[in-house]
Parts: C-alpha cells; structure tokens; sequence
C-alpha cells in the first residue's frame, strides 16, 4: 500500500514536472520563431528615437534585459531554464529595471484573494443547490437547477468571469450607472480607506 501511494504521488509530481518544462520549452521556441522579439523591437526604438548606433542599442538592451542574443540558441535555452528554476524570470519589457518577479509578487495578493473567495462562493454555492436538488427531488426547479449547473460548467470560466463584469460593472445606462450596479470598477478598495487588517478595509474590498 505503501509503495502504491508512493509510486502514485511520484507519478503525478512527475507528470507536473513534465508539463512545466514542455510549456516552458513551447514558451522559449516560440518567442524565437518570431519574426521579430520585444527585444529586438527595443534596439530598434533606441536606434530611431536616440539615434544610437544598432551595436551600442544592442549592448544597452544586453545590459538591462540581461539577455544576450548573440549566444547560441542551446546556451540561451539552458540559461532560461537555470533562471526559471531559479524563479529568475528577467526584467519587465514594459518597467524596464523592474524585476518580473517583483510584479508578480506585487499581483499575486490579489489574485490569491480573488481565486479564493471564487472558490469559496462557488463551493457554498454548489452545495446549497446540491442539497436543495436532493432533498426536493423530482421538483419543478431540480431539473431546472441540473440545467443551469450544466450549462455553466460547460463555459470556461475567464469566459463567465468576462460576462459578469461586463453586466455588472461595465455596462451603463444613462451614461452613468451600472445596469446592474454591484461592482464598482475604481480599484481594489476606496480612496482614503487605510489598508490592513480592520472592518473599513475588509468592507470597502
């Protein structure tokens, strides 16, 4: 028993394993199959808008980007293994000097927060219907809640969440409110609220 759970775990760390690194590797060849790379594009805005020469712009992108060109494609991509194994992801092309772990760190409360409080509504969500469903079966509604439980599940997710902020938080009538005025899009929580752990920030989030 023991070796099968063992054996069952290692399989599935495995397969994690492999995952990542065929995504990682599409990731790396891809870019480069490009007919150009953001890269490139950078040198090219340093050369037409500050009239550097190409090996000077090449040597500046080199030094912010950490990211050198020149090297052969197998040395590239074992660095960028090294480095994502390192959760070294480079510089932001966008925030140039800005390290994009730094972002993601930046991001990642957030977007914990919300996955999380999705899953949490959506499990109590799933298991009042559930009990309602199984306690007054054969109902008018139990079919209909097996319907629209059915329909949902079979819509991507990012594709629900798009819907949702578009009826409640996007579209207008008047020009002014929402149609349905439960989101407000101005933020992660009001002007003048201190963030932390107390009940006017919780609230306004």
């Amino acid at each position: 028993m023991k070796q099968e759970t063992l054996r069952y775990v290692g399989g599935r760390i495995f397969k994690v394993v492999f995952t990542v690194w065929v995504v990682t590797t599409l990731i790396f060849f891809l870019i480069r199959l490009m007919p150009s790379n953001p890269i490139e594009q950078y040198i090219q805005n340093l050369v037409v808008q500050y009239g550097m020469s190409y090996e000077e712009a090449n040597a500046r992108a080199k030094a912010l980007f950490s990211i050198d060109l020149d090297k052969g494609l197998l040395i590239q991509y074992f660095d960028y293994l090294k480095a994502a194994v390192q959760l070294d992801f480079g510089t932001s092309f966008l925030s140039p000097g800005v390290q994009v772990s730094t972002i993601i760190a930046s991001r990642l409360p957030w977007t914990l927060f919300t996955v999380g409080t999705g899953l949490i509504l959506s499990f109590l969500v799933g298991i009042v219907l559930g009990a309602i469903s199984a306690y007054r079966r054969n109902s008018w509604y139990e079919p209909i809640i097996s319907g629209v439980s059915s329909f949902l599940s079979a819509i991507p997710d990012f594709l629900i969440a798009i819907f949702v902020i578009l009826i409640f938080g996007v579209f207008t009538y008047g020009g002014t409110k929402s149609i349905v005025p439960i989101f407000q899009m101005r933020g992660n929580f009001d002007a003048g609220v201190t963030a932390g752990f107390n009940w006017p920030f919780i609230k306004s989030v």
